[in-house]
């Protein structure tokens, strides 16, 4: 009872309230003074200060309102970083510290249960202290940062655990948010696409038109909903899972990436072999539904391109992979990678770190640091410690996901506990033409099962 009496007084909404005030007051007078023009948008940082005070006082608020805010840190390809970029790390990253100061300090939880708890906090700790191999080798302090910010979000592996013990429907509102997300990148890649392709003169333009890198967010949600929607009872709930299918089966199409589609579809199969007789024909025709209503959004979108579009994708899949400049450039990368990891096999060469290799596009040698395979990434970056402890920890919740699929009765449950499984399968595969270890929305992803796949396992337990 004290600890919760001193957890309230010190985190109470009057004195969170006046810490907002002492720190946006000042910050309001300072732009008043020198940046009068833009007095406009005032109101919005009024607004955003409230929206990030509530989120402090309240953690399900700030923790299902965080998903939505890792849209700008999905969508937004800059060299530098963008005032929503920044926005949406701090909105994600501050309540996160002070969740962490919390539990450890205030409420004296442990969040370090298990074994391969303890291998997450040895493979962090690797990325933190590799900063140390970063300034011998006199590589990019700022870029140690960004990369170190980047795997930070495997940290929200643990309020993600602890929201689903304390709510019975937390994995129903986090999916139902993640989906709202993958509506929000789907609706911007298909807008950035048409305003490109549009454009395009040549065949080629229509596939190198493509918006790629959020591929895994449309292939999660399409696999999620495809095994639970004909379970849904509601036939307005399933008309509207059904649209969503649409735009994000769409967006996973015409990104033009050939592993999320083949294991998109794999997963499809996969899931259609486990449902019984009458399952299956259901499953079917949902995905003949998908299918229509795909079809028709694609014309709406694109008119008469949409002919020439499906001709591109084709082209993607049925090319002369030694043709492929894609293809022969990352083989040149993975020499190159493998030549600088054999330089120092052991303790790697620190977050920041680069590789010179040569580029055929541009067709001279350049600085690079990054690398298309997620292991070679991994090991070049943190050495045998951090490939080892990352990988121990990926393999144990990869394990405690698949038994909970294979015992658990609900066979909503089971169903997502079998995608969750299949998910965390593919990555392994992608991971080597594609580091999902290191891209944001894969990290999301990840923290979304594995904390959902701890948590189930514990409660199991304790039952």
């Amino acid at each position: 009872m004290e600890i919760v009496k001193q957890y309230n007084d010190f985190f109470s909404e009057r004195k969170i309230l006046f810490l907002l005030l002492a720190i946006e007051v000042p910050f309001l007078l300072y732009i008043t003074y020198y940046y009068s023009d833009y007095i406009y948008f005032f109101p919005l940082l009024v607004i955003g200060g409230l929206i990030f005070c509530y989120a402090i006082i309240n953690e399900e608020f700030w923790l299902l309102s965080a998903i939505l805010a890792n849209f700008p840190l999905m969508v937004i390809k800059t060299e530098g970083l963008s005032f929503l970029e920044i926005a949406g790390a701090t909105y994600i990253y501050l309540p996160l510290i002070i969740w962490f100061f919390k539990k450890i300090f205030i409420e004296k939880k442990t969040l370090f249960e298990d074994l391969a708890d303890i291998l997450f906090l040895v493979f962090y700790l690797t990325c933190i202290f590799s900063i140390v191999f970063t300034k011998i080798y006199d590589f990019n302090i700022l870029l140690w940062f960004k990369e170190l910010a980047v795997f930070s979000g495997y940290l929200m592996f643990f309020p993600l655990r602890d929201y689903y013990r304390k709510n019975s429907s937390g994995l129903r509102n986090i999916l139902i948010m993640f989906g709202i997300l993958s509506l929000m990148v789907g609706g911007y890649n298909l807008n950035l696409y048409r305003n490109k392709v549009i454009l395009a003169t040549q065949f080629f333009q229509v596939w190198g038109s493509r918006v790629a890198s959020t591929e895994q967010v449309f292939m999660f949600s399409v696999l999620v909903i495809i095994s639970i929607i004909f379970l849904i009872k509601s036939k307005k709930i399933q008309f509207v899972l059904l649209c969503c299918l649409a735009i994000y089966f769409t967006a996973l199409v015409l990104s033009f990436t050939r592993s999320y589609f083949a294991f998109t579809l794999l997963g499809m199969f996969v899931i259609w072999l486990l449902f019984n007789k009458s399952d299956k024909m259901k499953m079917l025709f949902w995905i003949f539904g998908l299918t229509v209503i795909g079809l028709v959004a694609m014309y709406l979108l694109f008119g008469n391109l949409v002919k020439t579009i499906f001709e591109a994708f084709l082209n993607r899949f049925t090319v002369i992979k030694t043709r492929d400049i894609s293809i022969i450039q990352r083989a040149i990368e993975t020499k190159a990678i493998l030549k600088q990891i054999a330089e120092n096999p052991i303790l790697g060469w620190g977050l920041g770190a680069k590789f010179r290799r040569y580029d055929l596009f541009y067709e001279t040698h350049i600085l690079n640091y990054y690398a298309h395979n997620g292991y070679l990434y991994l090991w070049y970056k943190l050495g045998i410690l951090g490939i080892v402890s990352y990988m121990i920890f990926y393999i144990s919740q990869f394990y405690t996901t698949v038994k909970n699929a294979i015992y658990e009765k609900n066979i909503i449950k089971k169903n997502i506990f079998f995608v969750f499984s299949f998910i965390l399968f593919s990555f392994t595969f992608i991971s080597i033409t594609s580091p999902q270890f290191y891209h944001k929305p894969s990290i999301l992803i990840l923290s979304i099962i594995w904390g959902y796949g701890s948590a189930y396992k514990k409660k199991s337990l304790s039952q």
